[in-house]
């Protein structure tokens, strides 16, 4: 039996969903500091070295594989200098790959199987009962946001995030 309205209500016997719906939070950090690590990519790109204007362009842009699609394709024909193109354009690649499984979280129908006591996500676009419910685990949110800062912290050090925040002060 699913249940959309108990999902978040922290009550002893749903402590467990509680803890799953509080790792998502870090979740929301990891792609929040992706997307700053984004905008220092597209500033390097541009060659524009301001933080503000790029950051606003950035949001401009609907979704996050747009985003990824535009930088990528900036790279092309990016004069890239002493930055590795190469190694900068397959980390945006790796981030754009692991924004489907956030996406997956972020927009899905959020419930509790009130049988297993877990949070799911609920989709409705598969006939398949099974395939309807994904149970989500606090593992696989914490290895997500690991991987997402594996590649933010990498792409920051290619972009020289520090530099670019220094001159912007």
């Amino acid at each position: 039996m699913l249940s959309f309205e108990t999902a978040f209500e922290p009550t002893s016997s749903q402590y467990l969903i509680t803890r799953d719906f509080m790792v998502t939070l870090d979740m929301v950090i990891a792609w929040a500091n992706a997307d700053l690590a984004l905008i220092a990519a597209l500033t390097r790109v541009t060659n524009a070295n301001n933080l503000h204007q790029m950051q606003r362009a950035y949001y401009h842009m609907p979704t996050l594989d747009t985003r990824v699609r535009f930088i990528r394709a900036l790279i092309l024909e990016w004069n890239a200098g002493p930055f590795d193109r190469d190694a900068i354009d397959k980390c945006i690649e790796k981030l754009g790959k692991l924004a489907s499984a956030r996406n997956h979280w972020v927009h899905g129908d959020w419930c509790e199987d009130t049988e297993a006591k877990l949070p799911i996500i609920f989709n409705f676009r598969y006939d398949d009962m099974e395939k309807r419910r994904k149970p989500v685990r606090a593992t696989d949110i914490t290895n997500h946001v690991s991987a997402v800062l594996m590649r933010t912290r990498e792409l920051q050090d290619l972009v020289k995030f520090d530099e670019l925040i220094e001159i912007a002060g």
